[in-house]
């Protein structure tokens, strides 16, 4: 494992401390004496660094003392080529990046230029998403330098943009979603406490997440979708060919207190070998993804997609069910619930409003679950007591692997579909 991995990729061992399991972060005794001012020297090295403004021009990506850059300079680097006297580099920012490569006032450009001795041309606001950020110098290696300050600035904001697609496991087909929906009106029923039926999926978009991405042009939807489509020998390989069955039992939340909950999920937690046939074939599609720079391996660690070592898919297979992000903002909007069954409809207990009353169960505080801001923790105590091992909605078949919109839905009320690989 290389120096960057150890970082980007640590392993853990756990150790039970009281009455809880701690990970501890395990480093190879060859780092134990680290020269890290030497590393920051490297270039690359100021995605861990940061921005050090205060730093000598050597420490902030530029070829100091014994750091030898020749194998680098050496390099066929794509997109750097000379033209006359000058080197020039071409790198592609989306619009939405380019403002932070200039910063306030223009200060970070003008410090990138001047710490590199490079000059940076960067699109105006009315330019196309394709044209480049254009870095020039008579030095290979300052443009190099430049380069790898101003990609790392970009992947800094491309973190910051907001996710537009996700590729997923739909679990609609049989009569889960009817199970779904009647779980979900019992749950109403009960009027828990800062339980409101705008904190529910809806049952017609329950699913398997794979992976979210950031795909803000047109192009890399494009992209996106023919790479899917192209890997479809390769998922059916890594399923074996065989269609895959899940079977959704159970209750489960993502934190260890049932008191303060944003997260409630259903899952299979039985069917190891469908587990596995799932990571294989996710392994197919992170590799493809990360290969055509439409995500990372740092990007699917962040999510929690991968084992402790940075390599293997390892998803937690769970289809989330309650979400406190889906509450409602205004109090003034009545949330949306399920439709109770006729013979709920006059039940004083029951949270939807019926024949001019309005009897939701009151949130924290004392006021209606739809006036608490989004995001606001429940407490899942109740339901998990009721429900946690006594609700199966289940097997279904996953009919396939989608690319789908976070913003749009079909007719059928799942997400809209941009490209699709069907599973056996």
């Amino acid at each position: 494992m290389s120096d960057l991995e150890c970082f980007t990729f640590p392993k853990y061992e756990t150790k039970k401390i009281g009455g809880g399991n701690y990970r501890l972060i395990v480093l190879d005794p060859a780092l134990a004496h680290y020269n890290v001012r030497k590393w920051t020297g490297r270039r690359g090295a100021s995605e861990f660094a940061g921005e050090q403004p205060d730093l000598p021009a050597p420490a902030r990506g530029r070829p100091a003392g014994d750091v030898r850059w020749d194998d680098e300079i050496d390099e066929d680097v794509e997109g750097v080529e000379q033209e006359g006297d000058q080197w020039i580099c071409r790198v592609h920012a989306l619009p939405e990046t380019r403002g932070a490569i200039v910063g306030k006032q223009g200060q970070r450009r003008k410090r990138l230029e001047e710490a590199n001795q490079v000059r940076i041309k960067i699109p105006g606001p009315d330019a196309s998403a394709d044209e480049p950020v254009v870095i020039t110098a008579p030095m290979k290696e300052s443009v190099l330098s430049a380069k790898a300050e101003v990609e790392i600035i970009i992947e800094r904001e491309m973190d910051r943009l907001p996710y537009t697609h996700f590729i997923s496991l739909p679990l609609t087909g049989g009569d889960v979603v009817s199970r779904v929906e009647k779980w979900q009106q019992d749950a109403m029923r009960r009027g828990y406490r800062s339980i409101d039926g705008s904190l529910f999926m809806p049952a017609r978009r329950l699913h398997f997440t794979v992976c979210m991405l950031r795909l803000h042009t047109q192009a890399q939807v494009d992209k996106c979708a023919q790479l899917l489509q192209s890997l479809s020998k390769d998922i059916y390989d890594a399923v074996n060919t065989r269609t895959v069955l899940v079977r959704l039992k159970g209750l489960f939340i993502l934190n260890d207190d049932p008191s303060s909950v944003d997260v409630v999920y259903t899952g299979d937690r039985e069917k190891k070998e469908v587990q596995q046939r799932i990571n294989a074939m996710c392994d197919v599609i992170f590799k493809a993804l990360i290969h055509e720079g439409l995500t990372s391996p740092s990007e699917l660690h962040r999510q929690r997609l991968l084992d402790t070592s940075g390599t293997s898919a390892h998803l937690n297979l769970h289809a989330t069910l309650i979400n406190t992000k889906y509450r409602y903002k205004k109090a003034a909007v009545p949330p949306p619930s399920p439709s109770p069954d006729a013979e709920y409809a006059d039940d004083p207990d029951c949270s939807q409003p019926t024949r001019g009353r309005t009897n939701r169960p009151r949130g924290r505080g004392g006021g209606p679950p739809s006036a608490m801001p989004p995001g606001e923790p429940i407490d899942a105590t109740g339901l998990l007591r009721d429900f946690a091992n006594a609700v199966d909605y289940g097997e279904v078949r996953v009919p396939g692997v989608h690319l789908s919109r976070l913003d749009a839905f079909d007719e059928s009320g799942y997400y809209e579909k941009v490209a699709a690989v069907a599973l056996p």
